[in-house]
């Protein structure tokens, strides 16, 4: 399991690609350890990173600080495979706008935002759940950057907690 910590970054170690060994795009998939809707994700997410880790470098945000081991017991619990960072002070959560989780967003190797938003349309709002899911944002957006097209749909609405805003000291 890889870990890397986002802590205390500067400007220019914001670009995404500081992660990567590979130049394909990233996708950073933002989590809570305690929110329930993006615990309920975990086998989604499971599939759609086995469906397309060949072409994309994923990682899970956990957006709080949470310790190495606390995170890699979370990762254990919900059965998530993927390699993570933490992101305590919330810069790739701000660079990217994003403010809920589980929100994703996909970079481009150039470090270009190609998509930020939910990973489907699961719920309808904060607490109703879709009997079934209607529109699969994340991976329609995916399989069009695979196929070389532009994608269609650049944003999306997620619905889930609520970032918590990291604690400052003076």
């Amino acid at each position: 399991m890889i870990c890397l910590y986002a802590l205390g970054l500067s400007q220019n170690q914001l670009n995404v690609h500081f992660t990567s060994k590979k130049p394909e795009p990233e996708v950073l998939i933002f989590i809570r350890h305690d929110c329930p809707i993006s615990n309920g994700y975990a086998p989604e997410i499971n599939r759609i990173y086995a469906r397309f880790k060949s072409h994309f470098n994923f990682h899970l945000v956990f957006e709080e600080s949470i310790s190495h081991s606390a995170a890699q017991k979370h990762l254990t619990q919900y059965n998530l495979g993927l390699p993570f960072l933490i992101d305590s002070s919330q810069h790739l959560a701000n660079s990217w706008r994003i403010s809920v989780t589980p929100e994703v967003a996909v970079i481009s190797s150039q470090n270009k935002l190609l998509y930020e938003g939910r990973i489907d349309d699961s719920y309808l709002t904060l607490g109703t759940r879709r009997v079934a899911v209607n529109q699969h944002d994340l991976i329609d957006a995916l399989q069009q950057c695979v196929q070389g097209k532009a994608i269609s749909e650049t944003k999306s609405p997620a619905i889930g907690c609520i970032l918590n805003k990291p604690v400052v000291s003076k």
